[in-house]
């Protein structure tokens, strides 16, 4: 007998997985399944309870022809004597008999049966001395892209709806909605008892699919990455050892020669400092547009996690999903991940750091990173990066090429002077004027929007900055 352990996030098919599995071998399957309901007192989902089910249906079947499934086992499987407290203190108490890791122990010794434990607990909650105890392990990673585009298809399929479902909407949903293949069936089932028009497929699976996004705590990937309609490098300060049009270039013919196998080719891993506003992320849009290319974007925030190895393993995982899209990883405040190993205070600032130089090396693909406090980087992460791109703020003629870009006008010699006088300019600023401009009734003047551009100079110096403006009528 052997016990095989499933876990990984919620909905990723772990039990589809296990029934599948029982179907292929032709084996008689057996569930200890939860039971909120209650006798003398007791809940039979309570994992002593389940742990004594578990022991008799072991002894009634017949264990060359049967399979035993243990769903939802997260209580069964924790051990307070390894990552209790923090389930503790979280409310992820343990009912009587849960903190046991003998018992657990001893049950995975001595079952005569062959059993599926299936958990949506992350493996560094589980004992190491009852982790080494499984035959078999699979971790259910979220879905990417691809695979959540395959299983767009397949329940479009199953419910017959290929007529009503383009292949563009697929794409879109399957990169605008990172849910998992229980939220795809589920709106799709939802969406076939409503029998809507064509037409009416997009808006309804955005009002299915948004407040279940909302309720999972699930990041929409509202932004397409698509750079900006009037997005141009002219004009950018950009600084490097390197002309910028040849490191897209280089980039291209990297991506050209992606499959070759050479542990010699260096790699292509990108660097892009600079303040706020500057260019950054939209450089990485351009990118990827011209390359016909997928951005993979990662905040580092994104990565970080509560558990101890947690975070390296959301930083190999990035690598992974990046690597098996063919798409350049970009990402994003890398500063908040890989912070100097100098000033660290603790193991895991240490691991982390080293588990993304690691990747680095062996990732055969594009990598990206953007961060606006570049004297935070350890110095071996800035070692790894093959071309370093500072983006900084607008010079005199950056800043009239994105004034009369932005707001389709001409300046006259006067107001070139006054802004060119005003400091600390990026793309960004013009962009946010032009926006909050966009609802002034009537036409507006050039002179307001230089005093919108000067608030915003204001704003970022802290007052340091004074607009010179003539009094007068």
């Amino acid at each position: 007998p052997v016990n095989i352990l499933l876990y990984g996030a919620p909905g990723t098919g772990k039990t589809s997985f296990a029934r599948t599995l029982a179907k292929e071998i032709d084996r008689t399957c057996y569930s200890i399944a939860q039971d909120t309901s209650r006798h003398d007192g007791r809940t039979y989902s309570s994992p002593d309870f389940r742990f004594g089910a578990l022991q008799v249906c072991d002894e009634q079947i017949a264990p060359n022809e049967s399979l035993i499934i243990v769903d939802e086992a997260d209580d069964m499987l924790r051990s307070s004597n390894g990552f209790g407290g923090p389930f503790m203190l979280f409310g992820g108490g343990f009912q009587s008999g849960s903190g046991d890791k003998g018992l657990l122990n001893t049950v995975l010794d001595t079952l005569k049966t062959s059993t599926i434990w299936i958990t949506n607990t992350p493996a560094q909650a589980l004992d190491e001395s009852s982790r080494r105890r499984f035959d078999y392990s699979i971790c259910f990673e979220p879905l990417n892209c691809e695979q959540r585009r395959r299983i767009w298809k397949n329940n479009i399929a199953r419910l017959q709806m290929g007529r009503l479902i383009s292949r563009k909407q697929i794409e879109e949903f399957s990169t605008l909605y990172p849910v998992s293949a229980g939220g795809i069936a589920q709106t799709l089932d939802n969406l076939a008892k409503m029998q809507p028009r064509k037409a009416e497929v997009t808006q309804l699976v955005e009002q299915l699919m948004k407040p279940h996004c909302e309720l999972l705590g699930i990041k929409l990937s509202d932004d397409k990455l698509l750079p900006a309609k009037d997005y141009s490098l002219e004009g950018l300060n950009i600084k490097g050892d390197v002309e910028l049009e040849r490191i897209v270039e280089a980039v291209r013919v990297f991506q050209q020669q992606k499959g070759v196998q050479d542990p010699d080719r260096p790699r292509m891993n990108l660097l892009l400092t600079g303040p706020p506003g500057t260019g950054k992320t939209e450089f990485v849009k351009y990118l990827g547009s011209i390359l016909k290319t997928k951005v993979n974007v990662r905040m580092g925030s994104d990565l970080l996690s509560m558990w101890v190895g947690g975070t390296e393993q959301n930083i190999a995982r990035a690598f992974r999903e990046a690597e098996a899209e063919r798409a350049i990883l970009f990402l994003d405040e890398i500063d908040g991940l890989v912070q100097s190993r100098a000033g660290a205070q603790r193991s895991w600032e240490v691991t982390q750091v080293n588990e993304l130089l690691y990747q680095m090396e062996n990732f055969n693909g594009v990598m990206i990173g953007a961060t606006n406090f570049v004297q935070n980087l350890d110095q071996a992460i800035m070692r790894r990066f093959t071309f370093k791109l500072q983006f900084d703020y607008l010079d005199d003629a950056g800043k009239q090429l994105f004034f009369e870009r932005m707001f389709k006008t001409v300046v006259t010699d006067e107001e070139r002077q006054r802004l060119n006088e005003i400091p600390n300019l990026a793309p960004g600023d013009f962009r946010t004027v032009r926006q909050s401009l966009f609802y002034y009734g009537g036409e507006v003047s050039n002179a307001q929007r230089l005093d919108a551009l000067e608030r915003e100079a204001e704003a970022k110096n802290c007052g340091r900055f004074v607009a010179k403006r003539k009094i007068g009528l």
